[in-house]
């Protein structure tokens, strides 16, 4: 079935509409009478609903069922990444941490970063069309970039720090995780000072990803891939 992001959805919807944006990718997907569709708010739901057709080109949505935390992990991970050159591969990496799980994502500045800015908004609908694609109840949260300082505070939030490191231990397989945040350097990893910094925070453990040298996007996929496939 097709999924729809309908951030007007709530527990006690019974018929609904979608918005602009989601009715041209309706229609663009030629959604047919009684055509069974999830839709998501992005807040914790999911509903099953027959759409039902108004006129040639709109629609309104019967609602069938209602489901919480449908596709989500049952342990909470954000994912710190350093800021990436090109956009591609920033967007690419945020789109694969949502199909796979992540609640929250921190673009990183550190010293070696080229860049220090994002396009949050671009970076917003490309979580949009991801959390469709995975059928999540919930939307990714896209944090303003964050220097390594602002990010140890950050860290406080999270039982377990997982930095991606060469250096590192292989993973240790465990599904006693409350909460964690993985921590991704940009190209070229970071400087030592910042390792440094990161290697004093507390409950960090550093994975070792594996012996091929990964672009910080794969290392960044891995690290979520392994994270999950403990729980």
């Amino acid at each position: 079935m097709e999924c729809f992001y309908c951030p007007e959805l709530t527990s006690n919807s019974a018929v609904i509409s979608l918005n602009e944006d989601e009715s041209k990718h309706a229609k663009a997907l030629r959604i047919k009478h009684k055509e069974k569709v999830f839709l998501t708010n992005g807040l914790g739901l999911i509903a099953v609903a027959s759409a039902m057709q108004k006129n040639k080109f709109d629609f309104i949505f019967q609602i069938e069922s209602i489901d919480m935390a449908k596709g989500e992990l049952h342990f909470s991970v954000g994912i710190a990444l350093g800021v990436l050159d090109k956009r591609e591969r920033m967007e690419f990496a945020l789109e694969k941490s949502v199909e796979l799980g992540a609640k929250d994502f921190y673009p990183l500045i550190s010293q070696y970063s080229s860049k220090s800015r994002v396009n949050l908004s671009r970076l917003q609908l490309k979580a949009i069309s991801a959390m469709k694609q995975s059928i999540r109840s919930n939307l990714i949260k896209i944090h303003e970039p964050v220097t390594i300082p602002v990010l140890c505070g950050i860290s406080k939030n999270y039982s377990k720090l997982v930095l991606g490191d060469y250096d590192g231990i292989k993973p240790v397989n465990s599904n006693s995780y409350k909460s964690v945040l993985i921590i991704i350097g940009p190209e070229g990893g970071f400087a030592p000072k910042e390792t440094e910094i990161l290697k004093k925070l507390d409950n960090l453990e550093m994975w070792n990803l594996g012996n091929r040298r990964l672009r910080a996007e794969t290392a960044a996929i891995c690290a979520m891939s392994i994270l999950t496939a403990m729980q």
